[in-house]
Protein backbone atom coordinates (compact mmCIF):
# COMPACT_ATOMS: atom_id res chain seq x y z
CA UNK A 1 0.00 0.00 0.00
CA UNK A 2 1.31 3.43 -1.23
CA UNK A 3 0.83 5.78 1.76
CA UNK A 4 3.99 8.06 1.15
CA UNK A 5 2.42 10.91 -1.28
CA UNK A 6 0.23 14.02 -0.08
CA UNK A 7 -3.31 12.23 0.90
CA UNK A 8 -2.23 8.72 1.89
CA UNK A 9 0.70 10.11 4.60
CA UNK A 10 -2.05 12.51 5.99
CA UNK A 11 -5.15 9.98 6.14
CA UNK A 12 -3.64 6.66 6.97
CA UNK A 13 -2.69 8.35 10.31
CA UNK A 14 -5.28 6.85 13.29
CA UNK A 15 -4.12 9.96 15.33
CA UNK A 16 -5.45 13.59 15.12
CA UNK A 17 -3.94 16.44 15.89
CA UNK A 18 -5.40 16.67 19.25
CA UNK A 19 -4.00 13.30 20.25
CA UNK A 20 -7.12 11.02 19.91
CA UNK A 21 -6.90 7.50 18.88
CA UNK A 22 -10.16 7.00 16.99
CA UNK A 23 -10.63 5.81 13.83
CA UNK A 24 -9.99 7.95 10.68
CA UNK A 25 -12.53 8.04 7.92
CA UNK A 26 -12.99 9.84 4.73
CA UNK A 27 -15.44 10.98 2.75
CA UNK A 28 -15.10 11.82 -1.37
CA UNK A 29 -16.93 10.78 -4.23
CA UNK A 30 -15.78 8.88 -7.55
CA UNK A 31 -15.57 11.53 -9.19
CA UNK A 32 -12.85 13.62 -7.02
CA UNK A 33 -8.80 13.85 -9.10
CA UNK A 34 -7.25 12.13 -6.02
CA UNK A 35 -9.78 9.02 -5.94
CA UNK A 36 -7.54 6.15 -6.65
CA UNK A 37 -4.77 7.26 -4.28
CA UNK A 38 -7.76 7.54 -1.59
CA UNK A 39 -9.36 4.26 -2.22
CA UNK A 40 -5.89 2.95 -2.10
CA UNK A 41 -5.35 3.95 1.83
CA UNK A 42 -9.12 3.03 2.50
CA UNK A 43 -10.17 0.72 0.18
CA UNK A 44 -9.78 -2.76 1.88
CA UNK A 45 -8.69 -1.59 5.39
CA UNK A 46 -7.18 -4.30 8.26
CA UNK A 47 -10.46 -4.96 9.56
CA UNK A 48 -12.48 -5.46 6.35
CA UNK A 49 -14.69 -2.53 7.06
CA UNK A 50 -15.03 0.34 4.77
CA UNK A 51 -13.46 3.79 5.76
CA UNK A 52 -14.42 5.70 2.70
CA UNK A 53 -17.39 7.44 1.90
CA UNK A 54 -19.11 9.21 -0.82
CA UNK A 55 -21.83 10.80 1.95
CA UNK A 56 -20.90 12.68 5.48
CA UNK A 57 -23.78 10.78 6.75
CA UNK A 58 -23.20 7.52 6.04
CA UNK A 59 -19.38 8.12 7.09
CA UNK A 60 -20.95 9.17 10.72
CA UNK A 61 -22.91 6.21 10.93
CA UNK A 62 -20.17 4.23 10.41
CA UNK A 63 -18.21 6.35 13.57
CA UNK A 64 -18.54 5.01 17.32
CA UNK A 65 -19.70 7.05 19.63
CA UNK A 66 -16.68 8.50 21.88
CA UNK A 67 -13.92 6.75 20.40
CA UNK A 68 -12.35 9.47 18.96
CA UNK A 69 -13.48 9.54 15.42
CA UNK A 70 -12.19 11.94 12.64
CA UNK A 71 -14.07 12.49 9.50
CA UNK A 72 -11.75 14.68 6.65
CA UNK A 73 -13.97 16.00 4.09
CA UNK A 74 -11.92 16.01 0.66
CA UNK A 75 -11.28 19.31 -0.98
CA UNK A 76 -14.07 19.80 -3.53
CA UNK A 77 -16.58 17.78 -2.12
CA UNK A 78 -20.34 18.95 -1.91
CA UNK A 79 -23.48 18.32 -0.65
CA UNK A 80 -26.98 19.52 -0.72
CA UNK A 81 -29.01 19.81 2.97
CA UNK A 82 -32.61 19.57 2.07
CA UNK A 83 -34.30 18.84 5.02
CA UNK A 84 -33.86 18.75 8.96
CA UNK A 85 -32.79 15.24 8.48
CA UNK A 86 -30.49 15.14 5.59
CA UNK A 87 -27.27 15.70 8.09
CA UNK A 88 -27.62 13.98 11.21
CA UNK A 89 -24.59 14.47 13.65
CA UNK A 90 -25.46 11.69 16.05
CA UNK A 91 -22.65 10.59 17.44
CA UNK A 92 -20.71 11.62 20.43
CA UNK A 93 -17.00 12.42 19.62
CA UNK A 94 -16.96 13.36 16.06
CA UNK A 95 -14.87 15.43 14.53
CA UNK A 96 -15.49 16.34 10.74
CA UNK A 97 -12.41 18.01 9.20
CA UNK A 98 -12.49 19.55 5.53
CA UNK A 99 -9.67 19.08 3.66
CA UNK A 100 -8.89 22.47 1.26
CA UNK A 101 -8.49 26.42 1.42
CA UNK A 102 -11.56 28.78 0.87
CA UNK A 103 -13.89 27.99 -1.67
CA UNK A 104 -11.94 24.72 -1.96
CA UNK A 105 -12.79 22.92 0.92
CA UNK A 106 -16.17 21.01 1.48
CA UNK A 107 -19.21 22.90 0.46
CA UNK A 108 -22.89 21.93 2.18
CA UNK A 109 -25.42 24.26 0.39
CA UNK A 110 -28.89 24.51 1.97
CA UNK A 111 -31.73 24.10 -0.45
CA UNK A 112 -35.29 23.76 -0.58
CA UNK A 113 -36.99 24.16 3.04
CA UNK A 114 -36.99 26.69 5.43
CA UNK A 115 -36.07 23.70 7.96
CA UNK A 116 -33.09 22.60 5.99
CA UNK A 117 -31.03 22.36 9.06
CA UNK A 118 -27.31 20.27 10.23
CA UNK A 119 -29.43 18.66 13.44
CA UNK A 120 -26.87 18.38 16.30
CA UNK A 121 -28.10 15.39 18.65
CA UNK A 122 -24.28 14.54 20.52
CA UNK A 123 -21.96 15.72 22.82
CA UNK A 124 -18.18 16.90 21.87
CA UNK A 125 -18.85 16.88 18.55
CA UNK A 126 -16.45 19.54 15.98
CA UNK A 127 -17.11 20.72 12.77
CA UNK A 128 -14.27 23.17 11.18
CA UNK A 129 -12.96 23.90 7.63
CA UNK A 130 -16.68 24.02 5.59
CA UNK A 131 -18.08 26.31 3.36
CA UNK A 132 -21.80 26.72 4.70
CA UNK A 133 -24.01 28.08 2.10
CA UNK A 134 -28.18 29.68 1.92
CA UNK A 135 -29.99 28.70 -0.89
CA UNK A 136 -33.23 29.57 0.34
CA UNK A 137 -34.83 32.21 1.61
CA UNK A 138 -35.11 32.64 5.26
CA UNK A 139 -33.56 29.19 6.41
CA UNK A 140 -34.30 28.91 10.20
CA UNK A 141 -30.70 27.94 11.29
CA UNK A 142 -27.61 26.54 10.01
CA UNK A 143 -27.21 24.13 13.71
CA UNK A 144 -29.86 23.23 15.49
CA UNK A 145 -29.09 21.82 19.08
CA UNK A 146 -30.60 19.12 20.89
CA UNK A 147 -28.13 17.60 23.90
CA UNK A 148 -25.10 18.61 22.11
CA UNK A 149 -22.79 19.89 24.58
CA UNK A 150 -19.68 21.48 23.91
CA UNK A 151 -20.46 21.69 20.34
CA UNK A 152 -17.32 23.00 18.18
CA UNK A 153 -17.56 25.07 14.97
CA UNK A 154 -13.83 26.49 13.96
CA UNK A 155 -12.61 28.03 10.75
CA UNK A 156 -16.19 27.80 8.55
CA UNK A 157 -17.25 30.19 5.79
CA UNK A 158 -21.23 30.98 6.20
CA UNK A 159 -22.73 32.75 3.20
CA UNK A 160 -25.42 33.38 0.83
CA UNK A 161 -25.56 31.54 -2.65
CA UNK A 162 -27.01 34.70 -3.84
CA UNK A 163 -29.41 37.84 -3.18
CA UNK A 164 -32.48 36.84 -0.80
CA UNK A 165 -30.96 33.61 0.07
CA UNK A 166 -30.09 33.47 3.99
CA UNK A 167 -30.07 32.21 7.20
CA UNK A 168 -31.97 33.83 10.30
CA UNK A 169 -30.04 32.38 12.63
CA UNK A 170 -26.64 30.29 12.64
CA UNK A 171 -27.06 28.55 16.00
CA UNK A 172 -30.85 27.26 17.62
CA UNK A 173 -30.45 25.86 20.92
CA UNK A 174 -33.73 24.45 22.50
CA UNK A 175 -35.28 25.05 25.93
CA UNK A 176 -33.35 22.38 28.20
CA UNK A 177 -31.23 23.58 30.23
CA UNK A 178 -27.52 22.95 29.82
CA UNK A 179 -28.36 20.90 26.26
CA UNK A 180 -25.98 23.50 24.77
CA UNK A 181 -23.44 24.12 27.37
CA UNK A 182 -19.88 24.27 25.65
CA UNK A 183 -20.93 26.07 22.38
CA UNK A 184 -17.43 27.47 21.01
CA UNK A 185 -17.56 29.39 17.77
CA UNK A 186 -14.41 30.61 16.63
CA UNK A 187 -11.94 31.50 13.97
CA UNK A 188 -15.04 31.68 11.50
CA UNK A 189 -17.15 34.63 9.49
CA UNK A 190 -20.80 35.11 8.51
CA UNK A 191 -21.34 37.23 5.63
CA UNK A 192 -25.57 37.73 5.02
CA UNK A 193 -26.89 40.57 3.64
CA UNK A 194 -30.72 40.13 3.79
CA UNK A 195 -32.50 42.17 5.92
CA UNK A 196 -34.54 38.84 7.24
CA UNK A 197 -31.64 37.63 9.61
CA UNK A 198 -32.00 37.56 13.07
CA UNK A 199 -29.11 36.86 15.32
CA UNK A 200 -26.15 34.19 15.49
CA UNK A 201 -27.48 32.79 18.13
CA UNK A 202 -31.42 32.04 18.93
CA UNK A 203 -30.82 31.04 23.03
CA UNK A 204 -34.41 29.19 23.87
CA UNK A 205 -32.09 27.61 26.98
CA UNK A 206 -30.23 28.46 29.79
CA UNK A 207 -26.64 27.62 29.03
CA UNK A 208 -22.78 27.89 30.45
CA UNK A 209 -19.59 28.26 28.94
CA UNK A 210 -19.89 29.36 25.76
CA UNK A 211 -16.74 30.57 23.89
CA UNK A 212 -17.32 32.56 20.78
CA UNK A 213 -13.74 34.04 19.65
CA UNK A 214 -12.11 35.63 16.45
CA UNK A 215 -14.96 35.92 14.57
CA UNK A 216 -15.97 38.56 11.54
CA UNK A 217 -19.66 39.03 11.10
CA UNK A 218 -21.46 40.91 8.54
CA UNK A 219 -24.99 41.00 8.75
CA UNK A 220 -28.76 42.59 8.11
CA UNK A 221 -30.54 42.05 11.04
CA UNK A 222 -33.78 43.08 11.87
CA UNK A 223 -34.14 46.01 13.59
CA UNK A 224 -35.26 44.37 16.97
CA UNK A 225 -31.11 43.96 18.33
CA UNK A 226 -29.42 41.52 19.60
CA UNK A 227 -27.12 40.40 16.43
CA UNK A 228 -25.07 38.19 18.50
CA UNK A 229 -27.50 36.86 20.86
CA UNK A 230 -31.05 37.29 21.54
CA UNK A 231 -32.08 35.20 24.62
CA UNK A 232 -35.31 34.23 25.40
CA UNK A 233 -37.72 35.46 28.01
CA UNK A 234 -36.51 33.82 31.23
CA UNK A 235 -33.34 32.43 30.13
CA UNK A 236 -30.11 33.20 30.47
CA UNK A 237 -26.10 32.51 29.75
CA UNK A 238 -23.20 32.14 32.73
CA UNK A 239 -19.79 31.98 32.27
CA UNK A 240 -19.70 33.19 28.41
CA UNK A 241 -16.38 34.13 26.79
CA UNK A 242 -16.96 36.09 23.84
CA UNK A 243 -13.73 38.04 22.31
CA UNK A 244 -12.00 39.91 19.75
CA UNK A 245 -14.96 39.64 17.30
CA UNK A 246 -15.58 42.22 14.43
CA UNK A 247 -18.45 42.67 13.57
CA UNK A 248 -21.09 44.67 11.19
CA UNK A 249 -24.63 44.50 12.39
CA UNK A 250 -26.57 47.39 10.19
CA UNK A 251 -30.28 46.81 11.28
CA UNK A 252 -31.48 50.55 11.06
CA UNK A 253 -32.68 52.69 14.51
CA UNK A 254 -32.78 49.87 17.21
CA UNK A 255 -34.99 52.44 19.11
CA UNK A 256 -32.52 51.55 22.39
CA UNK A 257 -32.55 47.28 22.21
CA UNK A 258 -29.23 46.49 22.40
CA UNK A 259 -27.27 46.01 19.28
CA UNK A 260 -25.20 42.99 20.07
CA UNK A 261 -27.23 40.80 22.65
CA UNK A 262 -30.63 41.14 24.10
CA UNK A 263 -31.64 39.56 27.49
CA UNK A 264 -34.43 40.29 30.04
CA UNK A 265 -32.66 38.34 32.94
CA UNK A 266 -29.79 40.16 35.51
CA UNK A 267 -28.44 35.85 35.98
CA UNK A 268 -26.32 36.56 32.54
CA UNK A 269 -22.60 36.16 33.22
CA UNK A 270 -18.99 36.39 31.83
CA UNK A 271 -17.43 38.77 29.38
CA UNK A 272 -17.23 40.53 26.08
CA UNK A 273 -13.57 41.69 25.62
CA UNK A 274 -12.19 43.45 22.84
CA UNK A 275 -14.83 42.98 20.20
CA UNK A 276 -15.40 45.98 17.40
CA UNK A 277 -18.48 46.79 16.76
CA UNK A 278 -19.82 48.73 13.16
CA UNK A 279 -23.87 49.28 13.31
CA UNK A 280 -26.52 51.60 12.60
CA UNK A 281 -28.12 52.71 15.52
CA UNK A 282 -27.81 56.38 15.31
CA UNK A 283 -30.73 57.05 18.24
CA UNK A 284 -29.81 55.10 21.39
CA UNK A 285 -27.19 52.93 20.84
CA UNK A 286 -26.15 50.62 23.93
CA UNK A 287 -23.96 47.12 23.46
CA UNK A 288 -26.42 45.20 25.37
CA UNK A 289 -29.87 45.29 27.65
CA UNK A 290 -29.35 46.86 30.46
CA UNK A 291 -28.38 44.98 33.77
CA UNK A 292 -27.58 42.04 31.93
CA UNK A 293 -25.36 40.73 34.59
CA UNK A 294 -22.81 40.62 31.46
CA UNK A 295 -19.24 42.73 32.12
CA UNK A 296 -17.51 44.27 29.46
CA UNK A 297 -13.88 45.07 28.65
CA UNK A 298 -12.42 47.21 25.96
CA UNK A 299 -15.00 46.77 23.57
CA UNK A 300 -15.43 49.45 20.56
CA UNK A 301 -18.96 50.61 19.02
CA UNK A 302 -19.77 53.25 16.18
CA UNK A 303 -22.93 53.92 14.80
CA UNK A 304 -21.59 56.57 11.40
CA UNK A 305 -19.89 55.30 8.88
CA UNK A 306 -16.14 56.30 8.68
CA UNK A 307 -15.61 57.00 12.41
CA UNK A 308 -13.48 55.21 14.78
CA UNK A 309 -15.62 53.44 17.26
CA UNK A 310 -15.83 54.64 21.35
CA UNK A 311 -15.39 52.50 23.93
CA UNK A 312 -18.94 51.19 24.91
CA UNK A 313 -20.04 50.42 27.29
CA UNK A 314 -19.10 53.65 29.16
CA UNK A 315 -15.36 53.10 30.93
CA UNK A 316 -15.59 53.20 34.68
CA UNK A 317 -14.39 56.13 36.69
Amino acid sequence: MNINNGYGALLAQGLTRRGTFGKTFFVCKSTHPNYDEIAEVFGVPEDGKPRLFSTIQSAVDACVASRGDVIKVAQGHAETISSATALLLNKAGVTLEGVGIGDLSPSLTFDTAVSATIAVSAANVRIENFNLIANYADIDAVFTLTTAKNFQVANCRIKAAAADMNFKYVFDTNATTGDANGLTFEDSSWVEPDAATVSLCKVDGINDGWKFKRNYISIATQATGGGMFVIATGKYLTNVEVEDNRARLIGGDLSGAGVVFTTDSSSNTGHFSRNYIQHTDTGSEIFGTASSGFSFFENRMSGVAGATGYVLPAVDS
